[in-house]
C-alpha cells in the first residue's frame, strides 16, 4: 500500500492521508488518478459530510519508480526536474 494526501479548502480541511494500492503495471495515469480521487472523496465524505464541495486537492505518490510506484524517494535532482517539468507550459 502507498499513501496519498489530499486537502479540502472549502471546508478547510487541512492534509489527509489515505491508504491506496500501487498502480497497476500497465495501468495509465488517468485511470490511477480516477482512483485516487475516488477514494480522496469517499474519504472527505465520512470527515466532512455536509461539506458541498465537488473537488479536493490531491497529492499523487511518486517514487523514482514513478507516479503512483512504490520505490525510493524521489533525489533532490529528480524533484528538480519534476518541478521543472511542471512550470513548462504544455506543448514545450
Amino acid at each position: 500500500m502507498l499513501t496519498a494526501k489530499y486537502e479540502c479548502k472549502f471546508c478547510r480541511l487541512g492534509e489527509r492521508e489515505i491508504a491506496v494500492r500501487e498502480r497497476f503495471q500497465n495501468e495509465n495515469l488517468q485511470a490511477y488518478m480516477d482512483y485516487l480521487g475516488s477514494e480522496a472523496q469517499q474519504s472527505h465524505r465520512i470527515l466532512s459530510p455536509v461539506c458541498g464541495a465537488r473537488t479536493v486537492n490531491l497529492y499523487i505518490p511518486m517514487s523514482s519508480n514513478g507516479f503512483g510506484f512504490a520505490g525510493d524517494p524521489l533525489t533532490p535532482e529528480e524533484q528538480a526536474e519534476v518541478a521543472e517539468q511542471l512550470r513548462k507550459p504544455k506543448g514545450e
